[in-house]
């Protein structure tokens, strides 16, 4: 298995749509991420991966539903993650068997967003 199986990623000035982390997950059957928001509720929250480094950018989830009746790939998560409050109590895990990345993006107004994941 490859390194770093566990990383950190913050964006302190998330606004219009924007990226708050691609994570490498190739050799990784699941990945957990467990988020922070501070200064202001998001108003957005994707996941989006690629099945290589050349491939475009696929919509995993996007839309509230996706978190909080969760369906294959997202497997489990806290609650609607595209309305994160302000607080620490965000989280999902998704199973990326087959897939190269993962790319999080997030908007806010003035949002920091502190994400943490975890692969195994």
């Amino acid at each position: 298995m490859p390194l770093n199986r566990r990383e950190k990623f913050i964006n302190a000035d998330v606004d219009s749509e924007e990226d708050v982390a691609v994570i490498d997950v190739a050799d990784y059957k699941t990945l957990f991420l467990q988020m922070v928001v501070a200064v202001a509720n998001l108003s957005a929250f994707k996941v989006q991966y690629r099945l290589n480094g050349e491939a475009a950018w696929l919509d995993m989830a996007v839309a509230g539903a996706a978190f909080t009746t969760p369906t294959f790939p997202v497997t489990r998560a806290s609650g609607d993650l595209t309305a994160a409050a302000v607080g620490s109590g965000h989280w999902c895990r998704l199973d990326v068997t087959a897939i190269h990345q993962v790319r999080i993006r997030a908007a806010g107004t003035s949002s920091s967003v502190t994400l943490y994941a975890s692969k195994g």
